[in-house]
């Protein structure tokens, strides 16, 4: 819904007695995760970074935390990326996609593998980057990850902008719309439409991209520029199970 201070400080709420409980590794690393993808969508990356990093150690602590280190993983990717440092993020994704294999978990393996695809993107190797998108769509589908879907329609679309295949992306970059919007995403709904009408080479100051831009600030508090909009992390919706999953390795 995009009620990012209640949910705060929801979170910060259960973190505190979970702290004072001091129980249950768990849940404690869960409120801080939640707590850093809150930071991560409004781009408070050092924050966001902070509290990934104190959640990844509450899951190592336990031995059925491996969904959580898989998860603060690739989030920490996730947040590197949209600060520029690719070869950061590539290692968070890469530990993600190894976790996530060894313990069975496909979700894990299609964000870790669509991740890589992004910095494959920025790196401009487009064949590895079409791969690896495929691959996470496929594995989308088998387990119908609805947002997972949009997020690699959304990767498609800058794939094809790369190219300079405007038509493919406007098509893909409308799915991707269509889809956050049943799923009640509007950050990615905004950044999907930003994407959108910048390919469609508007203006960055045309009444249709101030219009996006509002509701962006709106909705996180910042502003943004052309390059940010490219690169903004893509909002995570729906709880999160951090149980053990079977290892296979």
């Amino acid at each position: 819904m995009g009620a990012y201070d209640d949910a705060a400080e929801h979170y910060r709420i259960g973190l505190r007695l979970h702290e004072q409980l001091g129980e249950n590794p768990l849940a404690r690393g869960d409120a801080l995760e939640c707590l850093a993808d809150l930071a991560r969508v409004t781009g408070d990356w050092d924050r966001a970074i902070t509290r990934y990093t104190e959640a990844r150690r509450a899951f190592e602590s336990v031995p059925d935390g491996w969904v959580g280190r898989t998860n603060t993983a690739h989030s920490l990717g996730e947040t590197r990326l949209a600060r520029c440092d690719v070869e950061g993020a590539r290692m968070d994704y890469d530990q993600a996609l190894r976790i996530s294999q060894r313990i069975g978990d496909m979700q894990g393996q299609a964000n870790a593998l669509l991740g890589l695809a992004k910095t494959d993107l920025m790196r401009a190797d487009f064949a590895s980057a079409q791969g690896r998108t495929q691959d996470a769509a496929e594995i989308y589908d088998q387990i119908d990850d609805g947002l997972g879907a949009a997020n690699a329609l959304m990767t498609v679309g800058d794939l094809a902008v790369a190219r300079g295949q405007f038509a493919d992306a406007d098509t893909a970059y409308a799915d991707a719309e269509a889809a956050f919007t049943a799923l009640s995403c509007p950050l990615n709904r905004i950044l999907v439409s930003l994407r959108r009408l910048i390919a469609r080479q508007l203006g960055w100051d045309s009444p249709h991209l101030m219009q996006a831009r509002a509701e962006f600030e709106e909705l996180t508090g910042r502003s943004l520029s052309v390059e940010e909009s490219r690169r903004w992390p893509a909002e995570k919706k729906g709880s999160v199970f951090h149980g053990c999953l079977e290892v296979t390795g």
